[in-house]
């Protein structure tokens, strides 16, 4: 498990498949919110790069919905707040680069972002099916680490990145 982790481990260990999810929906949720957030202030960025922005809006929209439907719930707004193991830091899947940054963020950097974004997911993920001793929390978190490890290879696959 990286090291950015470690510390949430006592924390995954004691998940409920409940906790779990709304770990879940809380990480793609800020996903969702960031992306869309900066691609609709993104006024001074070249048009690749709001089309790259609102693309992966879409699919972490979609990959809410999923966890959503495992949820039992329709909205994010529907499951109780809770305190998540990150605290007060943004989510594994939060951009806040993106939204701090003044400058100008090109294509390159925003997939950048993107790629660094999805790794942290993937790995909250594996940390969560490692940790676990729910079998249903095991199968989901393997399940959504592969959706994110999808994510990172399909950004380095665009990038030209290695390996893939």
């Amino acid at each position: 498990m990286p090291l950015e982790w470690k510390h949430l481990v006592p924390g995954l260990c004691t998940m409920d498949l409940d906790t779990f999810l709304a770990h879940a929906v809380k990480l793609e949720h800020e996903a969702v919110e960031t992306y869309e957030r900066f691609a609709a202030r993104a006024t001074n960025v070249p048009e690749d790069t709001a089309v790259f922005l609102k693309e992966m809006a879409h699919y972490a929209r979609l990959h809410l919905g999923e966890i959503l439907d495992h949820a039992g719930c329709r909205h994010a707004d529907e499951l109780p707040p809770r305190s998540y193991l990150w605290g007060d830091r943004a989510g594994p899947e939060a951009l806040t680069a993106l939204l701090s940054s003044g400058d100008a963020i090109d294509l390159d950097r925003a997939m950048t972002l993107a790629h660094e974004a999805e790794r942290r997911a993937a790995h909250f993920y594996e940390g969560a099916a490692e940790a676990s001793a729910d079998p249903r929390v095991n199968a989901l978190a393997r399940e959504f680490a592969a959706e994110e490890h999808r994510h990172v290879l399909a950004l380095e696959r665009f990038m030209g990145l290695k390996p893939y």
